[in-house]
């Protein structure tokens, strides 16, 4: 489930988002593999929503640290397609806290977008 801001497929202003998923995972000691299906909505001037697909995995690869990677295609109410995806590797450094570092994928109608993301998270 997604509550938030997000930034537009069709411009660059940033629009308010919800979604909500369900989908099928199988896994084992080394990981697990998913499937889901996320209808979204976006809030603008006129609202539009989209249907979204995704495949993904987790590898736990030793030492609390895990590397996942998940591919996604948004099918737009108006026709318009999206290709996302991200990779990202969490590295446990004590039993709260994690350093995670993280590469997002979007096409956007103004280009591909980017996105390079390091983060410190903390567990109470």
């Amino acid at each position: 489930m997604h509550v938030g801001w997000d930034q537009s497929f069709y411009t660059r202003d940033t629009v308010f988002s919800a979604s909500v998923g369900a989908g099928y995972s199988a896994g084992s000691d080394w990981g697990y593999g998913y499937v889901l299906m996320e209808p979204e909505l976006f809030v603008t001037d006129r609202g539009f929503a989209a249907l979204k697909p995704t495949v993904g995995t987790v590898l736990y690869t030793g030492g609390g640290t895990k590397l996942a990677a998940e591919g996604g295609y948004r099918f737009y109410a108006d026709g318009m397609r999206q290709w996302t995806g991200r990779v990202q590797n969490k590295i446990r450094l004590s039993r709260n806290d994690a350093l995670e570092l993280s590469f997002d994928y979007a096409d956007k109608a103004e280009g591909v977008q980017r996105t390079f993301t390091v983060g410190f998270s903390h567990y109470y």
